[in-house]
């Protein structure tokens, strides 16, 4: 058997707004017994911002809170969960719960 290892993407660029929301985040939550809540419109890439956040304090475990999802969202979650951990080599902690036909 022959393991081909695939490239893998590169990291996405970050737009000026996103960038000053990282450097402003990291150095709020840098700060002891510091927490925080990043609310910004839907598409103008929160989850990137959180990732590059998270991946700059070194964190471990990162929840991603969702208040309601579409029938859509739901089946389309596990592909979004792999992609990411694929983009940004993680391991996913629990199995994305399977939606198919919910």
């Amino acid at each position: 058997m022959t393991v081909v290892e695939l490239p893998r993407p590169g990291r996405p660029e970050l737009f000026p707004d996103q960038a000053e929301a990282v450097k402003r985040l990291v150095r709020h939550l840098r700060r002891p017994g510091m927490r925080g809540l990043f609310v910004s419109a839907t598409g103008t890439g929160k989850t990137l911002v959180s990732i590059r956040v998270a991946d700059a304090l070194g964190a471990r475990l990162v929840l991603f809170v969702v208040p309601t999802l579409t029938d859509e969202d739901r089946r389309a979650a596990p592909q979004i969960a792999m992609h990411y951990a694929e983009m940004f080599n993680w391991t996913l902690l629990a199995n994305v719960a399977r939606t198919e036909g919910a």
